[in-house]
């Protein structure tokens, strides 16, 4: 919708999953306060800040039997 019609949706989630399909950009927020900032790809592939780590760290797997294989 940005590239097509020129607006911004701002999406507001605990779930990094869907925002990371969703975003181009994201803003991890802790106690009220932007913690990190920046490109989708680069924050969550290389997530600085403990709480952005804690989001990652919960997102579920498809279908885990599939790693015990």
């Amino acid at each position: 919708m940005r590239d097509e019609h020129g607006i911004t949706i701002l999406y507001i989630t605990h779930d990094l999953a869907t925002a990371a399909y969703f975003t181009d950009r994201v803003a991890v927020m802790y106690l009220g306060r932007i913690v990190e900032i920046g490109p989708t790809e680069t924050v969550l592939s290389d997530p600085r800040h403990p709480h952005t780590q804690a989001l990652l760290s919960v997102i579920p797997v498809p279908n885990p039997r599939r790693w015990l294989q």
